[in-house]
């Protein structure tokens, strides 16, 4: 009994010390403590389903929790097997996607191509990439699709001269 209670002494003693010593250095070890961690959070598909079917939950979770770890919220779901009528099933919150963007959440680029396809948010920006080490394609790309976009020609009007037909060019 006497051995726990020095023990608790010196461990008093020594952590007491350590608290003051960095109060000296200006650490406030209070507001530590109350001081909120900033979280990062990302819309993100969480995989379920068996081997070779696959099927995603839209979710709301820390950047640094793993895909299929803790989340803050399930937001929707997505199904990319095609179901009996051919077509691919997706639900979305939209109310809760609307307030989870609004607070600062970063959709990862599946989730934001599946908001797309729903009409929620603008494409994800497509680069297209040029070979390894060379220059990239500076051609804007249809995000549909994945093919360049044509530039505009600019069309020809019918009163202007075509270049063949400059009648200051023959000689008489």
């Amino acid at each position: 009994l006497i051995l726990s209670i020095s023990n608790f002494e010196s461990k008093l003693k020594l952590s007491l010390s350590l608290f003051l010593s960095l109060e000296l250095v200006g650490f406030d070890h209070f507001a530590f403590r109350q001081r909120k961690r900033n979280m990062v959070v990302r819309l993100r598909l969480s995989r379920l389903g068996c081997k070779n079917r696959p099927f995603f939950r839209v979710m709301a979770a820390d950047s640094r929790s793993p895909r299929d770890g803790k989340h803050l919220e399930v937001l929707g779901y997505f199904n990319p097997l095609p179901g009996q009528d051919g077509g691919k099933r997706m639900g979305l919150k939209f109310d809760r996607i609307k307030y989870w963007l609004s607070v600062g959440a970063q959709p990862s680029d599946p989730v934001q191509r599946l908001l797309f396809r729903s009409g929620l948010l603008p494409p994800p920006p497509m680069v297209a990439m040029g070979r390894k080490g060379g220059a990239r394609e500076t051609r804007p790309v249809d995000p549909m699709t994945g093919r360049y976009l044509d530039a505009e020609k600019e069309p020809v009007s019918d009163n202007q001269p075509k270049e063949e037909d400059n009648p200051e060019e023959k000689s008489p």
